[in-house]
């Protein structure tokens, strides 16, 4: 492992309380949350050396606290279907279907690839509209002009106009 234990010390203090939050935005218990963030670090550790640099560390652990955040729902719904076999699944209204995932992920798919790639950077990594821009190598005028584009165009897709 090419990691110190200085360095994921002041990753947790740096971002820990970032990725906290975005774990409670999911999971309302502060047990599930605590948890979850200490599953994030230690997923951390274990691909520390899979980090390749490119793009921010911050943007990195985002990505893994996603992913733990996924499995963690994966989990639960598959245990509450589990419990509740006879009892039909009422998704939270919070929380999108599978159709309504696919749809998404399906109109998203066919934005331009320039778009689809600002939107993902902005919406599962989380970054600012200057980390996209650094990221992207382009100014921060056209990160937000692309979002703008984006979003019209996902609209008018998800709504079967051309988004006008």
């Amino acid at each position: 492992m090419g990691q110190s234990r200085a360095e994921i010390e002041r990753l947790w203090h740096c971002y820990g309380p970032k990725l906290r939050r975005m774990l409670a935005r999911r999971f309302q218990d502060p047990h599930s949350v605590e948890d979850l963030l200490g599953q994030t670090f230690l997923e951390v550790v274990r691909n520390w050396d899979s980090y390749s640099g490119r793009g921010s560390r911050e943007a990195w652990l985002i990505g893994i606290a996603r992913n733990v955040a996924r499995r963690e729902g994966r989990r639960r719904r598959t245990q509450r279907l589990d419990v509740t076999a006879t009892e039909p699944v009422v998704p939270d209204e919070a929380e999108p279907t599978d159709e309504q995932l696919a749809r998404m992920r399906r109109a998203i798919a066919q934005l331009p690839e320039h778009l689809r790639q600002t939107l993902i950077l902005r919406l599962t990594q989380e970054l600012t509209y200057e980390q996209i821009a650094q990221v992207l190598s382009i100014p921060v005028g056209t990160v937000r002009s692309r979002l703008h584009a984006a979003v019209r165009l996902l609209r008018g897709q998800m709504v079967g106009t051309d988004g006008e």
